[in-house]
Order: structure tokens, then C-alpha cells, then sequence
């Protein structure tokens, strides 16, 4: 149920594009890393997130964030990653 309604959510926010995320806008390449950080987040706080248009807003931002950054930066595995976005998207999509 956690997993369907965190897709609901971003899709409601994003419609089509949903799940094309990418890494900068306009780049054209999908990022594995701010899909995980978005939607972790995002499940993380699914019963306390702010309103889709502030939501939008915190999607588009959170590769601007510092910590997005140092999770995610060149040599970066899934070992150090995810543990690093799962917290970053827990802070970042909480509302308020």
C-alpha cells in the first residue's frame, strides 16, 4: 500500500513525466539517484506532505541540496547512497 500510494503521489504532482526524473533539467538522462532520494522521501513522509504545488517545488529542488550531492557524487555505490538519500529524503519532503 506504502509503495502504491508513493507513486499516486508523485504521479499526481507529475502526471506523465512521473517517473522521468532526471539529474539536471534538460539533461535527458535519467538519475537512479534522485529517483531513490524523491521516493524514499516521499514514502517516508506519505501522511505529511505539503501540497502538490510545495511538493513540486521540493522535488525539483532536492538536487540542488547539498547532502543530494555528497550521496551522490562520483564513485558513490548503493551502500553509501541509499543509506545517505533515505535520510535526506526523510528531512527534505517533511512538511512544514
Amino acid at each position: 500500500m506504502l509503495f502504491e500510494n508513493t507513486f499516486k503521489k508523485i504521479y499526481a504532482v507529475y502526471g506523465k513525466d512521473a517517473l522521468r526524473f532526471k539529474s539536471s533539467p534538460g539533461s535527458g538522462k535519467f538519475s537512479i539517484s534522485f529517483f531513490e532520494a524523491v521516493a524514499l522521501g516521499i514514502a517516508q513522509n506519505i501522511d505529511k506532505l505539503p501540497s502538490d504545488s510545495a511538493l513540486k517545488k521540493k522535488i525539483d529542488s532536492i538536487g540542488n541540496d547539498a547532502d543530494y550531492k555528497i550521496a551522490t557524487g562520483a564513485g558513490k555505490n548503493a551502500n553509501y547512497r541509499i543509506p545517505k538519500l533515505l535520510t535526506l529524503g526523510k528531512k527534505h519532503f517533511k512538511n512544514g
